[in-house]
């Protein structure tokens, strides 16, 4: 992969570099053959306009592009949290001119990168057919930015989205999913060649590549689905991509455009004259995408009314829904870490569907009651199951979910896929597993077995790996058990912020709502956390149907979000425009950091440590590490790491912490004494 990026870089820079020269040299020659053709002076006047239009338009990219990121970044929380309402309210309310709009955005970009380039032209030709004297410099800076504005065409053109498949099924060895996936494209009406490949996941989407369509189907989604399930899914699937059901995609020329930008020196050059119509087509395409999804979404159901049967599409959104539910809660059900065994596993795809039923056997009743009482939430890319029932006309009643299916020929295909995902997970296993097994499981286990050896040992700071490695053997109950006996037994509070929220997290996933104050506590202790936090409690709230406790989690989140841009995240930075002073802490409390931080590594030169003033009744404690050279990286950051968390674990103050570099040293040097440790 990385061997074709770089083929298809040199390609785009060659290719460009020489169009820009052809153009612009050309347009250059030209002017000088004309030269003595021209009235006298309108060389030195025409390039002089065009020079000086093109300064203009450099100026005010760079001023209103400073400008809108600016307004955007001094919104007060509250008020982007409106701005949003009202733009979601205004894109319902008028769809299609809003899509409308984008487009236009998209189409007064193009014409504007045209109009530069024109310009930059006619500069080369004025400025060949203008008297000598002029700096080649000039001449040589404008040839750049033209290669850069064509390295992003070109860049845009290269990057458009081409089908690579590494392995797909074969219409031979599965022609009913083929055929069930060719009725569905035939009956939405559009034409194509249809590409399926597979996982083990309850995955069921397409995307567009020219004329062709590749299709994830997840073995468990086919294997849970009915024939009639996949082919009205199928329906919705490619109405996202027909016009005749959903808006033209947005994300065409332009935008690879912009992704293209900084790919080189010369997209640089170029980038100063786009500056502006990027951030702003950038900001018009984020709202969009975000805010209309869901009703795009909607729009793709329609099919479903026109073209299928609206009650077996509600029955294949529930199974969907009741998948997303088991995710929540699939340790308690997948408790062998996938890579316990010295070799793959010939059979993680049949266990994963066979732990998916087992949950239903326990669960399906309380979930399928808990989507009636479901909340949209704001920020949904997707309509709630419920809402989207009721949108095709499918009452709650009139929705029959069953896993037994008496389709033999289907059941027979299914039950191959499932096979083939088998030995396909094996095969793309295989050449990376012994890595994969020591990150995964190895490494892992090796943090668990030492704490199990010496328990007492270890600090509350200290055990948040411990509960992390548990996790991730899906040992979940055990990590519980750990985070309740720090909650139990620590007596400074602040070193168990991680163990509440780890409970937090997983008291929601068992739907107890004591798991919200258990959250809201973690945020008071340490506002490291608050973005988890704040998510887990509004998905829950809306999971649950809880409009009381969202209607607060809203008013509280605006509140501790403003609060954190507003002190909190100024922590994570350290300049020279901050207001730095020397840091008054007590001897012992400083020798007692000092020691710690050096039992990190044996590779640390010196420690710093400076206070940061935020604001009258805020500051930060800053401690800056300088290792020594050709220290080991990841041994630098397994160092940095712990004293992280040990900074992180130790009372209600703001600590920061950073590695020194040239800039910060020049930051630190301006405190007398801030040097607290040197080797």
């Amino acid at each position: 992969m990385n061997n074709k990026f770089s083929l298809k870089s040199a390609i785009t820079v060659a290719l460009s570099a020489i169009c820009a020269i052809i153009t612009f040299v050309g347009s250059f020659a030209i002017g000088l053959i004309l030269k003595d053709k021209l009235a006298e002076n309108v060389g030195f006047i025409g390039f002089l306009v065009t020079f000086l239009l093109l300064v203009v338009i450099l100026i005010l990219n760079i001023v209103l592009k400073h400008r809108l990121v600016k307004n955007l970044n001094q919104l007060k929380v509250r008020d982007a949290n409106e701005l949003m309402l009202k733009k979601k309210s205004d894109i319902k309310a008028h769809f299609d001119e809003a899509t409308k709009h984008l487009h236009r955005t998209s189409l007064l970009c193009k014409l504007y990168t045209a109009f530069l380039v024109i310009l930059i032209h006619l500069a080369g030709f004025f400025f060949g057919a203008s008297a000598n004297g002029f700096s080649i410099a000039l001449m040589i800076y404008m040839c750049f930015a033209v290669l850069g504005i064509y390295l992003h065409i070109s860049g845009a053109i290269l990057t458009k989205p081409k089908l690579e498949i590494n392995e797909y099924l074969s219409r031979e060895e599965f022609p009913l999913l083929y055929s069930i996936a060719d009725k569905a494209m035939n009956d939405v009406g559009i034409k194509g060649k249809v590409y399926i490949c597979t996982d083990r996941s309850f995955d069921g989407c397409i995307g567009k590549f020219g004329n062709s369509y590749l299709i994830n189907l997840g073995s468990s989604l086919v294997n849970c689905f009915s024939r009639d399930e996949l082919y009205n899914v199928l329906l919705h699937e490619f109405a996202h991509v027909s016009e005749n059901y959903t808006p033209k995609s947005t994300h065409g020329f332009f935008h690879r455009f912009m992704e293209y930008s900084g790919e080189n020196l010369f997209c640089y050059i170029s980038d100063l004259f786009l500056a502006y119509p990027t951030v702003k087509y950038g900001e018009e395409y984020v709202f969009y995408t975000f805010l209309a999804s869901e009703f795009i979404e909607a729009m793709a159901d329609k099919v479903v009314i026109e073209k299928g049967n609206p009650k077996v599409f509600a029955s294949a959104l529930a199974k969907c829904n009741l998948h997303t539910s088991y995710e929540r809660i699939s340790f308690l059900y997948n408790t062998r870490p996938v890579f316990e065994a010295e070799a793959p596993d010939n059979n993680l795809a049949t266990e994963y569907l066979e732990n998916f039923h087992i949950a239903l056997s326990e669960n399906m009743e309380k979930w399928l009651d808990s989507y009636e009482r479901e909340i949209q939430p704001r920020n949904a890319s997707h309509p709630i199951y419920r809402l989207r029932r009721e949108a095709v006309g499918v009452r709650a009643n009139d929705v029959v979910i069953s896993f037994e299916n008496n389709d033999k020929e289907y059941v027979a295909e299914a039950e191959r896929l499932l096979d083939f995902t088998n030995k396909m997970l094996v095969k793309n296993l295989t050449p990376h597993y012994e890595q994969s097994r020591k990150t995964y499981y190895s490494e892992p286990l090796s943090v668990v077995e030492a704490w199990e050896k010496d328990k007492d040992s270890y600090t509350s700071a200290e055990l948040s790996p411990v509960i992390d490695a548990l996790a991730a053997l899906n040992r979940h109950r055990e990590a519980e058990a750990l985070c309740d006996r720090i909650i139990e037994t620590e007596e400074n509070i602040y070193a168990t912020a991680y163990a509440r929220f780890f409970k937090g997290f997983m008291l929601l996933n068992y739907d107890d709502a004591s798991g919200i104050d258990m959250l809201y506590q973690v945020i008071e202790l340490n506002s490291n956390y608050l973005d988890g936090c704040l998510e887990y409690i509004g998905m829950f709230a809306c999971r649950c149907g809880m409009q009381r406790e969202l209607d607060e989690y809203r008013e509280k989140a605006i509140k501790l979000t403003q609060k954190n841009i507003d002190e909190d995240e100024k922590a994570n930075t350290l300049s020279h425009k901050d207001n730095i002073v020397n840091d008054t802490i007590d001897k012992d409390t400083l020798n007692k950091h000092i020691e710690f931080i050096l039992s990190t590594s044996d590779k640390i030169k010196s420690i710093y440590l400076v206070r940061k003033i935020i604001s009258d009744t805020f500051y930060s404690r800053v401690f800056i590490i300088e290792f020594e050279k050709c220290v080991d990286f990841k041994a630098i950051q397994e160092s940095m790491d712990k004293i992280f968390r040990y900074l992180d674990s130790l009372d209600n103050e703001q600590y920061s912490l950073f590695m020194l570099n040239d800039y910060y040293k020049s930051i630190v040097k301006r405190v007398d004494g801030s040097k607290i440790y040197a080797k």
